[in-house]
């Protein structure tokens, strides 16, 4: 954006120079003859020259300005680009080389099928114990949590027997499963 701003802003200030110049300064006045051009007094060419070196500093500004803006994209471009890179060497040290990352890949190919196949018995669980139809994503988003309360030696599990070491058993129509 900021070269798109430096190449319009040379365009604008050819064309007024070329515009100023009598070179390619139409002829208005319909005499055709070739006159000496006027001779300016020192006060004119000194006004004229303090004119032309506001111009020159103001456009020296706006170069400089430029300049320093091209610098800075370049070093964000810069800074991006190592950013990245780094990014992807840091997939690859964890990885490891290609040929490990396929290794890899073709050691797990099957985790998404083994996960699917999990999630088809334990609606099957939930099937046979409700006794009604379980959809895949009701029982993907299911809020029935079976994890003990804690990981310790000494947790008991969720379901206890009772005084003659029975377990409560799923009735299909009574148990909620889902």
């Amino acid at each position: 954006m900021k070269f798109h701003k430096l190449l319009v802003f040379m365009m604008v200030f050819s064309l007024a120079v070329f515009a100023n110049s009598s070179v390619y300064s139409q002829d208005d006045d319909d005499d055709d003859d070739m006159s000496e051009p006027e001779e300016m007094d020192e006060d004119m060419w000194q006004a004229q020259m303090d004119e032309y070196t506001a111009k020159k500093a103001d456009l020296t500004s706006q170069l400089a300005t430029l300049t320093t803006e091209i610098e800075q994209l370049k070093f964000g471009l810069t800074t991006r680009t190592d950013a990245a890179e780094n990014a992807v060497n840091s997939v690859w040290a964890a990885v490891g080389s290609k040929s490990q990352y396929e290794e890899y890949k073709s050691k797990f190919a099957d985790a998404e099928n083994g996960a699917k196949a999990t999630l088809t018995a334990i609606m099957g669980r939930m099937a046979a114990y409700s006794g009604q139809l379980v959809e895949w994503d009701k029982a993907l988003n299911s809020t029935i949590n079976l994890q003990p309360n804690a990981y310790t030696w000494d947790t008991l599990p969720k379901t206890l027997p009772d005084k003659d070491g029975w377990y409560d058993i799923p009735m299909p129509g009574k148990t909620v499963a889902v």
